[in-house]
């Protein structure tokens, strides 16, 4: 319509949408006044025509939403009141719809995903703001700001709404974009115990909150490479371990209509003992000695096939002579041995067929240097130790028959005493014992009691005294050792046990208040070998760790250490 045909009488009023601005008919409002552009006003108009041929037309009303720019402009001074004003607008003046911002876009339809979502949003608007709910709430200036792709973690669930805002348009119209569900993700395998080295049998757990555990193992402690699939081992309860025994796994967990769980792996081992990967012959029915260098290689003393006194050592993967050669020229009675304080092996045994003169062999590092002999007659009962700073040899002299104790300074041999030695003869004891020292000055004693106890002793300087607890056999043993753990100054013995069809070599310590086995078995045959378990040896290398020495009764030696 126009209103510029006839001139009219406009009496209006404005009011503005914000609540703060109220007007009512016949009240004016100053130009000064108006708000800015980025206001919006309501034009009430009540028009009448006057009388132009005598005709009276009824009033109307006409309602105008106008900028207040526009209104401002009608205004001819700052002051004008625009109530009451009289004016004529043209089509060109009123004011036309202000076209609407761009509804938003969502680069995903609404979805279930099994994996997590990202979600952008956009507007083919310049300058666009967008905002959002994911409550399905309808989003206001004050919603959160549209400014990065958004993303959807495992257990969101998000009901989308937005809005875009462009200066110079009106708001957009909403977008619904719908629901957007990422279920939980099944949850992480976790081990227990945590993975490690075990002293001894123990069971290992594997849980995920309600989802089923697919897992793949090794037993050579490599962890698959495979990640598990949901066709392989269902885990069902605890997995055990025993002695020796090395486990890796690597476990996911399966959740039907979730994502499956990131894999976890692991890697137990349970210590045992593990032979050295060779072996050596000597004379069946040796008696053999156990130590370790300072370098930690086995030496081992015993009888050769001739019947000499000899040391071998343990270099890379195989048994060799230290020196070359047998230490003794002719047959010799079994060789002892022990470490000097630097570690490097000492060796008595006697040179003749085999009771002859007792001597003592030191290893320089390159070469054996052997001593005068320390018998005037034939040597025999011969026990060493190691005083701290000299070897010390207890024997009987067939020149005397009397028992001596002698101690070495090179080149001399003198008599000497010794906390170590009674009446000139080791702290043992008649029938099948065994003899160690601990780093404290205390001497232990392991004897067969009989009925298969093994009797426990110890001795301080004032004599032995039994343990309150004795270690009990449960099968009658053929052999047996004993060394003190220079950690704990407590005693491990070494047994050889026959149990009927099955012959077992195993060794326990004791903890201070019981005995507990240590390892499990070192040595094991289906079926008992020609001769029982002839010799046993067991030593302590530097960093405390055990090793045992057994001949197998066919003459063959093995070595073995846990870990």
């Amino acid at each position: 319509m126009s209103f510029c045909k006839y001139r009219r009488k406009l009496r209006f009023c404005a009011r503005a949408i914000d609540p703060e601005w109220r007007y009512h008919g016949g009240r004016g409002l100053p130009s000064s006044e108006i708000p800015g552009a980025a206001g919006w006003w309501i034009l009430q108009t009540r028009a009448s025509v006057p009388e132009p041929r005598g005709l009276e037309l009824p009033a109307f009303l006409l309602a105008l939403l106008l900028p207040a720019s526009l209104i401002a402009g009608a205004c001819s001074q700052p002051g004008d009141w625009l109530g009451g004003a009289y004016g004529g607008f043209k089509d060109s003046q009123l004011p036309q719809p202000a076209p609407r911002s761009a509804m938003p876009q969502a680069s995903l339809p609404a979805q279930t995903s099994l994996t997590p979502l990202t979600l952008a949003l956009s507007s083919t608007d310049a300058g666009a703001v967008i905002r959002y709910t994911i409550d399905g709430s309808i989003p206001t200036a004050t919603s959160s700001l549209y400014s990065l792709p958004l993303s959807l973690g495992y257990g969101s669930n998000w009901d989308l709404a937005a809005r875009a805002w462009t200066p110079g348009r009106l708001e957009s119209e909403l977008l619904l974009a719908g629901t957007y569900v990422v279920p939980a993700q099944a949850s992480m395998p976790v081990f227990s115990p945590t993975p490690g080295t075990f002293p001894g049998p123990m069971s290992i757990t594997i849980s995920s909150s309600g989802s089923e555990i697919r897992y793949l193992s090794n037993p050579t402690g490599t962890v698959p490479a495979a990640l598990p699939t949901a066709s392989d081992s269902l885990y069902a309860g605890p997995i055990a371990l025993t002695w020796g025994q090395t486990l890796s796994l690597r476990a996911k967990a399966y959740w039907p209509g979730h994502d499956s769980s990131p894999d976890n792996s692991a890697t137990y081992h349970v210590l045992g003992w593990v032979a050295l990967p060779a072996t050596f012959p000597i004379q069946t029915g040796s008696a053999i000695g156990l130590a370790l260098d300072s370098a930690g290689q086995p030496l081992v003393t015993a009888l050769d096939a001739g019947g000499r006194a000899a040391l071998w050592s343990f270099t890379a993967s195989a048994w060799g002579l230290l020196g070359g050669a047998a230490l003794s020229a002719g047959p010799s009675l079994p060789p002892l041995l022990v470490l000097d304080s630097a570690r490097s092996p000492l060796v008595a045994y006697t040179e003749g067929n085999p009771l002859g003169p007792g001597y003592l062999a030191s290893w320089t590092g390159s070469a054996w240097s052997t001593s005068a002999a320390f018998s005037v007659g034939n040597a025999s009962a011969l026990a060493l130790a190691y005083d701290t700073t000299l070897p010390l040899v207890a024997f009987v002299d067939s020149a005397d028959g009397l028992a001596h104790l002698s101690s070495y300074s090179a080149p001399t041999w003198s008599a000497a005493t010794s906390t170590l030695f009674f009446d000139g003869l080791p702290r043992g004891g008649p029938g099948l014992s065994a003899l160690a020292y601990g780093p404290n000055g205390i001497a232990w004693r392991a004897t067969d009691g009989g009925a298969g106890i093994v009797t426990i002793e110890s001795d301080s300087g004032t004599g032995f005294a039994a343990l309150a607890t004795q270690l009990p056999a449960a099968w009658p043993f053929t052999a047996l050792a004993l060394a003190v753990d220079p950690s704990s100054q407590f005693p491990w013995v070494a047994l050889a046990e026959n149990r009927g069809a099955t012959q077992v070599g195993r060794v326990l310590k004791w903890t201070g208040s019981a005995w507990a086995s240590a390892a499990g078995a070192f040595y094991s045959a289906a079926s008992p070998p020609a001769l029982p378990l002839p010799a046993l040896a067991l030593a302590f290398d530097a960093a405390g760790k055990p090793w045992v020495a057994w001949e197998d009764g066919s003459g063959n030696v093995s070595v073995a250490e846990i870990k």
